[in-house]
């Protein structure tokens, strides 16, 4: 088997890119008060479709896809600009843990999808990861409370923008490539992000000392090396996450990605002590040990279910191939996957 197949690579490598993902947000939160969320999704995203398209592999794939492909992998595209947008906004409306805890509610609409849509077996030890998941990630958050604000229903939304996001890309892995879904969406970024800082550069809005309408609608301003540093961390990111994900949910069913969705918490937990001196309880330590108990769970049962379909096609195999005739001496078969 090669590497690019192996699942628990492919969950491992989306692991470690949701724990950037968690950096990303913390620095995000840093910067609103200076720079506007459209120029930070321009600059993200104009750097990374550089290096895409800078890859020879990327525009061969973009070239083989037809319309279809690129209407399907676009809407993907647009459904994560639009649940990114949702929950930074919701970042500048709510502290981070009760932001956090409301998108974190995407694992659970990315597995019922999974089952409605695409028939996936819900089986007890991913629902019990699923679980254990969701009560590491309320025991990390202890002080989450759901009111009904503006705010809670931005991050929600969020959530489900992103579930469907995950669910397209596990319905939509044959019309292209890794490198052409996730060379796409970095263009629907481009394009969402470009005219909608556009129209706050060119457009004259009064700000009225909100942070939130300075976030969304502030113009271009020309960072400091800081900012630019925290940028450049946010970019990277960005990029690594953007193939990984895809690359796990085309090789691993989209219910069994869910708990590794929850790793971005324990990740979380360690910014807020570096970058921010928050120390957690041990209720956080509690549920960061339950959130790493799931997605260590879903590995060994990924395990299992790997070495238990090689050794029903290896019986298979064997069951049908053809008898050896009497008194004929048999070459031995040469394992090619060696």
């Amino acid at each position: 088997m090669r590497w690019q197949e192996n699942q628990t690579i492919a969950v491992s490598l989306f692991a470690l890119a949701m724990t950037g993902i968690a950096l990303n947000d913390t620095l995000i939160k840093l910067m609103a008060p200076s720079i506007g969320l459209p120029q930070i999704m321009v600059i993200r995203s104009f750097v990374a479709a550089v290096v895409f398209l800078s890859i020879f592999h990327v525009r061969r794939d973009l070239a083989h896809l037809d319309r279809m492909g690129w209407l399907a992998l676009s809407l993907r595209g647009i459904m994560l600009v639009l649940a990114m947008s949702l929950y930074f906004t919701s970042l500048i409306m709510l502290p981070i843990a009760n932001a956090m805890a409301l998108f974190f509610t995407a694992p659970l609409f990315i597995t019922l999808g999974s089952v409605v849509l695409f028939k996936e077996q819900l089986t007890i030890y991913r629902i019990l990861a699923l679980v254990m998941g969701m009560i590491g990630t309320w025991l990390t958050l202890p002080s989450f409370e759901l009111g009904v604000s503006l705010g809670a229903g931005l991050a929600l939304a969020s959530a489900v923008c992103y579930a469907t996001f995950q669910l397209l890309t596990r319905g939509f892995r044959d019309l292209g490539s890794t490198l052409a879904m996730s060379t796409v969406q970095t263009l629907a970024y481009c394009l969402v992000s470009g005219v909608w800082l556009a129209i706050t550069t060119l457009g004259s809005f009064s700000l009225a000392d909100s942070e939130l309408l300075g976030f969304l609608l502030r113009g271009w301003v020309w960072p400091n090396w800081n900012q630019a540093g925290m940028i450049a961390i946010g970019t990277i990111a960005m990029l690594f996450l953007s193939v990984a994900a895809p690359h796990a949910y085309r090789q691993v069913e989209a219910s069994a990605m869910a708990p590794f969705e929850f790793s971005t918490i324990g990740a979380g937990i360690i910014f807020g002590i570096l970058i921010l001196g928050e120390w957690p309880d041990a209720y956080a330590y509690t549920g960061a040990a339950l959130i790493v108990g799931a997605g260590l769970l879903m590995v060994q049962r990924a395990q299992v279910r790997q070495m238990e379909a090689n050794e029903a096609q290896s019986s298979h195999t064997a069951e049908s191939a053809p008898q050896d005739a009497p008194g004929v001496a048999t070459k031995p078969a040469i394992d090619e996957t060696a």
